[in-house]
């Protein structure tokens, strides 16, 4: 079964996890659903204007994950990007 997930991806300076986690529960519906340094995602939503209201994250991205489309195969086919 060929199935695609999209995710959002917040970058942000390290060490603001815990105000990043904190501004997304009280301005967003969003649902963090993995949490790194430097770096958190949240599940897709078609509501993209509240991400405008975070202040502490210094970038967004769409990021799509699936069987096709994983690190191993991408870094093997650079040119797609």
């Amino acid at each position: 079964m060929n199935k695609n997930n999209f995710k959002i991806k917040l970058s942000f300076i390290k060490g603001l996890n815990e105000i990043v986690t904190k501004e997304i529960k009280d301005k967003t519906t969003f649902k963090v659903l993995e949490d790194g340094s430097g770096f958190m995602y949240v599940n897709f939503n078609q509501d993209f204007g509240k991400l405008l209201t975070l202040r502490s994250v210094g970038s967004v991205s769409l990021v799509l994950s699936g069987p096709l489309y994983n690190p191993a195969y991408l870094s093997k086919h650079k040119s797609i990007l």
